[in-house]
């Protein structure tokens, strides 16, 4: 015993420490690449394209200091001044930056454009040809105003592929999406027509930041540590469990006795707990179940579902009482259960509420069965020494095809809703329904 209270201990200390390793996670160090500032020297040019006979000019104000200037004399419909970095001298072996998470990037820029492009050109042997250099995989994500003058971090899932780069190159779709496994360089580029002026631009600072473990790797480690303490708290056990064996002997016939008395009394509670206590039918867990059962079945069919509220029943226990309100609901619920078949489902969702889900049933069925119920409800007198009559709403749809019982019970309560806001005591189908 005294073991089996030390590997508790241990136990509970292990999970203290799991817990722990698990809030530590984003506490961990990042990697990252820091591209500007930087005592590396980067490659960088330029690239202007506009309308023909285009006034607008490129020219570095520090190129060293990745300072650039887009002049325009002109607002031109279409546009692209950029400035580029090249990372890597063979085009053919760019940078992985597929462990990084986002590129932080701060850009200087105070002129009234609205809007700069970030571009990440991804290299790829099955569709990139050396003399193309467009035929790298063209990646983008837009920065506006709001963006300018701040460092900002944008997250690699955020980039795009441009459509008009997927129609120009015509790729199947599993290479036209965003990858970022072999970057080749940077662009940075106004990509609309410019207010006339002198637009000037400094790239501050860029960086690409990732975990440095990821937490896939982190928890990844943590469950194979719980493996290993799981092996071993088995075979502890298993020891135990062999010299407590002849204890276990004689308390398995006390137990069999015990168990067979336990499903007795299991099986009892199993049906209260699927019935309402008023009116003995389903209550709300137990339609629950049955639905999600019907709609698990791979071979359903079309499952009506009719919701029905007793109008103004606060009314009748307010002036009759409570034992005549409960008298009407059992009254009420054995009209509607001799008027459905054996496979019906009908239950209580709630006070006067109730719901009857219908498998393989048409919403012409549906509301053939709802209009039946409600006109022998509205001929009958309830409570015989001082007799009652009642009328009931209707709501009446079908599950649709891939709708969950969540947004088909939403649809049909709607429709419930209405005929009783027009009048009560009739029937109104789900508007989707409507032919």
């Amino acid at each position: 015993m005294k073991k089996l209270n030390t590997l508790n201990l241990v136990l509970l200390l292990a999970i203290i420490a799991s817990v722990g390793a698990i809030g530590l996670q984003k506490y961990l160090p990042k990697k990252s690449i820091v591209v500007v500032p930087s005592t590396q020297h980067y490659d960088t040019f330029y690239y202007l394209a506009a309308p023909e006979g285009s006034k607008t000019r490129f020219e570095f104000l520090d190129q060293s200091k990745h300072q650039w200037r887009c002049i325009s004399e002109e607002l031109e419909g279409w546009l692209v001044c950029s400035f580029s970095m090249v990372f890597v001298k063979d085009v053919s072996k760019g940078w992985d930056l597929s462990s990084y998470s986002t590129i932080d990037i701060k850009l200087n820029y105070t002129d009234p454009a609205r809007k700069m492009r970030v571009v990440l050109r991804h290299y790829d042997e099955r569709f990139t040809t050396a003399d193309d250099s467009n035929s790298t995989k063209f990646q983008f994500v837009i920065l506006r105003q709001e963006d300018f003058n701040k460092e900002v971090s944008i997250s690699l899932n955020e980039f795009t592929v441009a459509e008009w780069w997927i129609e120009q190159f015509d790729l199947p779709r599993h290479l036209a999406r965003p990858d970022v496994s072999n970057v080749m360089f940077i662009g940075i580029e106004f990509v609309e027509g410019l207010p006339p002026g002198n637009h000037d631009v400094t790239l501050e600072s860029l960086s690409f930041s990732g975990d440095l473990i990821s937490p896939e790797h982190w928890y990844l480690g943590i469950l194979m540590l719980w493996i290993l303490a799981g092996l071993l708290v088995v075979a502890v056990r298993m020891v135990r469990l062999k010299q407590e064996g002849q204890e276990a002997k004689q308390r398995i016939n006390e137990l069999a006795v015990s168990n067979s008395r336990l499903q007795t009394e299991k099986s009892r509670f199993q049906t209260l707990s699927n019935l309402d206590a008023l009116t003995g039918i389903y209550n709300r867990y137990a339609i629950d179940k049955s639905i999600a059962q019907l709609l698990a079945d791979p071979r359903k069919n079309s499952i009506a579902l009719i919701i029905i509220d007793i109008d103004h029943f606060k009314r009748i226990n307010d002036r009759r009482g409570h034992d005549v309100g409960d008298n009407i609901l059992k009254q009420f619920t054995l009209i509607v259960s001799s008027n459905i078949r054996s496979d019906d489902i009908f239950g209580r969702w709630g006070g006067e509420e109730f719901i009857l889900i219908c498998p393989k049933t048409n919403i012409d069925n549906a509301f053939y069965l709802a209009e039946k119920i409600r006109k022998i409800v509205s001929d009958t007198m309830f409570e015989e020494e001082k007799p009652v009559t009642i009328t009931a709403s209707f709501g009446v749809g079908t599950i649709q095809q891939d709708e969950d019982f969540a947004s088909a019970f939403k649809r049909v309560d709607a429709a419930l809703y209405k005929a009783k806001s027009i009048g009560r005591n009739c029937t109104i189908i789900a508007e989707t329904e409507q032919p």
